[in-house]
């Protein structure tokens, strides 16, 4: 059974990935995600449904629109496969803890698959701002408010319900002191260096849009979790960049890259949010000093 589950919403995460990149492209050019066939963006030829099957249509295609034969991207298949992935790996993590702790609870099922797609979303709303930022240097206020918005009533739900329950005491007696203050105050401790970067450098060092992105970590994953998020988001980056760099040296002429090229921080902070969020790691080994 579980198997089949997995399966089902493996599919989903490929449709629902289909959907995201008719999100990312039409974002801001004026043209509904929600209405309108899809169509080659280059000869303006409508699509048949036969053509809008996630990742079969384009290795049935073999990358080209049939109408013009121009490439197609490769962000479609990609952005699919993601969200697959990614889907199916919330499945297990929730199912996971269904079975360690939400069994044990009153309505526990109910509990495990509101989250589920309260889940979902959260990794749909990275997805889009990730490659978004990606194709454009630039992450869209509405997509990161909403991340923020939905991790804020994760953070609050959790805070007011959760914590209690698992420290085994009141509200009260337990919220509010540490460490569980430090999760409640994440958003605005992981949001400070960011702006503060932010002002010195007068956004040249850092996009505004990288500190809203780290209040929705924050709220998210918490003081050391977040921590540990974006401090690996850091690493990835610096290791991709130093990487691009000797490819570069020793293949000159696949892309120009230099010192001062602009390289997004989105998409490698949102990967350590991923890695965190389905490993529960502490890169900073921090965790032993908040009881966790």
């Amino acid at each position: 059974m579980i198997y089949y589950a997995l399966v089902l919403f493996s599919v989903l995460g490929l449709f629902i990935g289909s959907f995201l990149n008719v999100v990312i492209y039409r974002y801001n050019t004026g043209k509904s995600a929600m209405t309108g066939r899809s169509m080659c963006l280059t000869c303006g030829k409508q699509l048949h449904w036969y053509e809008n099957i996630p990742v079969v249509s384009f290795l049935f295609l073999r990358g080209r629109c049939s109408g013009c034969g121009t490439h197609i991207s490769c962000q479609y298949p990609l952005v699919e496969i993601s969200s697959a992935v990614l889907f199916a790996l919330v499945f297990v993590r929730q199912y996971v803890l269904y079975t360690t702790l939400y069994s044990t609870y009153a309505h526990g099922l109910l509990y495990s698959s509101i989250l589920l797609f309260f889940y979902f979303s959260i990794v749909s709303i990275l997805l889009i701002i990730a490659v978004y930022d990606m194709r454009h240097k630039i992450i869209p206020n509405e997509f990161v408010f909403w991340f923020i918005g939905l991790s804020a009533i994760k953070l609050i739900v959790f805070y007011l319900f959760c914590f209690p329950i698992i420290s085994g005491g009141s509200f009260l007696s337990t919220s509010f002191h540490f460490p569980y203050i430090m999760d409640l105050f994440a958003p605005l401790i992981l949001f400070t260096p960011f702006w503060l970067l932010w002002v010195v450098s007068q956004g040249r060092w850092i996009g505004f849009g990288d500190a809203k992105l780290a209040v929705g970590i924050g709220a998210l994953l918490g003081f050391v979790y977040g921590l540990s998020a974006i401090v690996l988001g850091f690493w990835i980056g610096a290791a991709v960049c130093l990487l691009l760099l000797v490819i570069q040296r020793i293949f000159p002429g696949i892309f120009h890259l230099t010192a001062g090229s602009e390289v997004p921080l989105g998409p490698f902070l949102i990967l350590g949010v991923c890695i965190v969020f389905f490993t529960h790691v502490d890169v900073l080994g921090i965790s032993q000093f908040f009881g966790m």
